[in-house]
């Protein structure tokens, strides 16, 4: 049976990751809000993530944060929804979660625009998937 708790969960951490990756990195350039940019809320985006990364840039962990947090957090969500969704096949989840990880990372290889290609990524990946997949953590 489907645990909507760990679903929602999966969602929360999404949006949480969504919201962190904007407001620590810059995507009012990218392609699909070129028509936005001179919108008021644009302008207030920038001011709230001027604002926030002064603040960030204190953390004494702000590298991990800003480079490997996000992705970290995008792909846990991932996780926690795809075992809800194959609860008893644990080889076959195991191996689609990673799939998708290496199929992200290895995509930046090929179309750098998406973002920088990281070993330490991986590894924490796969650290994810042992521990969603084997661990006490789902059952």
């Amino acid at each position: 049976m489907l645990n909507k708790k760990k679903v929602f969960v999966g969602l929360l951490i999404l949006i949480f990751a969504i919201i962190l990756f904007a407001v620590l990195h810059d995507f009012t350039n990218l392609y699909i809000f070129k028509d936005f940019q001179s919108s008021p809320i644009f302008e207030k985006y920038k001011e709230i993530q001027i604002l926030a990364l002064s603040f960030l840039k204190k953390v004494p962990c702000f590298k991990f944060i800003n480079n490997h947090l996000v992705d970290f957090l995008w792909f846990l969500s991932f996780a926690l929804i795809i075992t809800e969704f194959l609860p008893e096949y644990r080889k076959i989840r195991f191996l689609g979660i990673l799939l998708m990880a290496l199929l992200s990372e290895f995509s930046q290889l090929l179309c750098p625009r998406l973002g920088t290609f990281d070993i330490f990524d991986l590894i924490g990946y796969f650290l994810i998937a042992c521990v969603l997949v084997w661990g006490k953590v789902v059952r």
